[in-house]
């Protein structure tokens, strides 16, 4: 990628962008660190406002190269369907401008749309060839899978290839391209199963390591437990992105303004069930004081479970209209051309069964009957309606090519040809996010079996200082042992245990949840069940420590 254009898609070029962000974030994030530095706050905290600085000034001269890598992914993830949609609308009386105006008028295609945009402004307002504008916004876009794709395209124009062949012969490349990055995302997810055990085994282990450190040699103890749980949480916090950022962005679910009855459902058990959480905490902490505190909080967390299940059972039947999708749209295509009317087609194929599907389809043909105009077209109606990102995506390119004049069975073939590619891909993604989940679910019980075996270390160390210092004995034949400098609060560990239960759970529930592409609502299943495991394997744990120590 050339930096020189992630910097125009700022609308800068490189010395402007930092002089104007870079250079003024580096000298106020530096002056504090001195400024600390010279109040005399100590090297700890010195050092720790440098990292700061540091690393903020890094990210702002960063964010336009992170940007173009993030938006280039959009384009990736959008390219097969821009790809479908092209074809399917070149089977029409349409020339190739129009097809392109077509493209352009979808905002759903995000960036990609800002690259044909870009060719239009070319062809039509400088008068330059197409050919050659495919060239120019080859050089300036920061997409090497957009640029490729405009070479081709211009090498096409100047050879006379007509547009439709060149599209039909440009979906097999494009979606073997998009399939060898899909699959290496895939591979690269199964491996960071394995980062993922090793990154957490290594915190745990150094959260042992400098629980016991500060009796060794005089440290203040309540500082070493803080950073071994803040080290904790952003090694989970950095796993979380690394797995978001890793994967393609394939959503399950269609992502429009204008909600269904399933979405007004979750977002209502999402607002009453996440407030209960805080009444079922409170009310266990203060009416059974005697239940442990990591249950409290496992218990707490249980309410949101309800919408968590709702939001799984009805994301099981989007995927069976995916699967289903195929058949119809391939059906479509061919009833139509035997009764030569897209409305006998639909009429027709509404009495067949299409799983969850088939309810979708009855309605369209509702609305097809009536033919009362209504704010948005029947097909888009339908699609909305299934829940399913790619039905919305490919119903609307079905519908379009059917106004703009396509032969409807061509573009049922290519559709369901390329749905099915895409079903493929995702199949494989299932099955390695359902290995993912027993991964987290495991690394689950270590966590809660390592912070609890460390906090009865320190406080069975700190109760073994006291005993050696009310004895005859002076420390002082014992070297350094058992000389922290300060006890760690018996308080410390109710609220680690609160802190850590939530945040590994919730973060635990976020990688299950983006590596299978679903809703966020779907995560409250998994991040209750990490929360019990955690919790139950905590205080299975604490009894353990309690009898093994109880005669120390």
């Amino acid at each position: 990628m050339n930096s020189a254009n992630a910097y125009k898609v700022m609308k800068r070029d490189s010395l402007s962008y930092n002089l104007l962000y870079t250079l003024p974030v580096a000298l106020v994030t530096f002056l504090l660190a001195f400024y600390v530095m010279f109040l005399g706050y100590g090297l700890v905290y010195s050092v720790l406002f440098m990292i700061i600085a540091a690393v903020c000034t890094l990210f702002v001269a960063l964010y336009p190269l992170m940007n173009a890598y993030v938006r280039n992914n959009q384009i990736n993830n959008l390219m097969p369907l821009i790809i479908t949609h092209l074809a399917t609308l070149s089977t029409s009386p349409m020339n190739r401008d129009q097809i392109i105006d077509e493209i352009i008028e979808r905002k759903e295609y995000g960036p990609a749309v800002e690259e044909f945009k870009r060719v239009n402004e070319l062809t039509k307002n400088l008068n330059i060839s197409f050919a050659d504008a495919c060239r120019i916004q080859a050089k300036r876009t920061t997409s090497q899978t957009m640029a490729d794709f405009f070479d081709r395209l211009a090498n096409s124009a100047d050879a006379g290839e007509q547009f439709s062949t060149f599209l039909n012969n440009e979906q097999q490349s494009a979606f073997q391209t998009y399939e060898i990055a899909y699959a290496g995302a895939i591979n690269t997810l199964d491996l960071t199963k394995e980062v993922y055990i090793s990154a957490i085994s290594s915190i745990l282990f150094m959260l042992i390591m400098m629980c016991i450190l500060p009796f060794i040699q005089a440290a203040p103890i309540t500082m070493y437990a803080s950073l071994s749980i803040i080290l904790f949480l952003v090694t989970v916090l950095c796993l979380v992105f690394g797995v978001r950022l890793i994967l393609p962005a394939d959503p399950i679910w269609v992502q429009n303004q204008k909600k269904t009855e399933v979405d007004r459902r979750i977002r209502l058990y999402s607002a009453i069930s996440i407030p209960f959480c805080f009444v079922v905490f409170f009310t266990f902490a203060y009416l059974l004081p005697f239940i442990p505190i990591q249950i409290d909080v496992a218990a707490a967390l249980t309410p949101p479970i309800f919408c968590g299940y709702y939001a799984r059972k009805e994301q099981a039947k989007v995927k069976n209209r995916d699967e289903n999708y195929p058949t119809f749209i391939r059906a479509v295509g061919s009833t139509a051309g035997v009764v030569k009317k897209i409305e006998d087609s639909i009429e027709r194929l509404s009495t067949h069964e299409f799983g969850y599907l088939s309810d979708m389809i009855s309605n369209l043909n509702k609305r097809l009957k009536t033919r009362i105009k209504a704010a948005e077209d029947p097909w888009h109606t339908f699609g909305r309606e299934s829940g399913s990102y790619l039905i919305y995506e490919f119903t609307h390119m079905f519908a379009s090519s059917i106004e703009a004049g396509s032969d409807i069975a061509k573009g049922a073939i290519t559709i369901n040809n390329n749905f099915l590619n895409i079903l493929g891909m995702r199949k494989k993604r299932f099955q390695s996010a359902a290995g993912y989940r027993w991964v987290v679910y495991g690394v689950g019980v270590s966590v809660g079996i390592v912070f609890s075996i460390a906090f009865s270390i320190i406080f069975m160390m700190q109760d073994l200082y006291g005993m050696v210092s009310a004895s005859a004995f002076s420390t002082e034949y014992l070297g350094g042992m058992f000389s922290a400098t300060a006890p760690l609060p018996y308080v410390m560990k109710p609220i680690a245990s609160i802190i850590i239960i939530v945040a590994y759970s919730i973060a635990g529930a976020f990688v299950i949840k983006d590596s299978e592409s679903g809703r966020d609502a779907t995560m409250f299943v998994d991040m209750v069940g990490i929360a019990w495991l955690l919790a139950i394997s905590w205080v299975i744990s604490d009894v353990i420590m309690s009898w093994a120590t109880a005669g120390i």
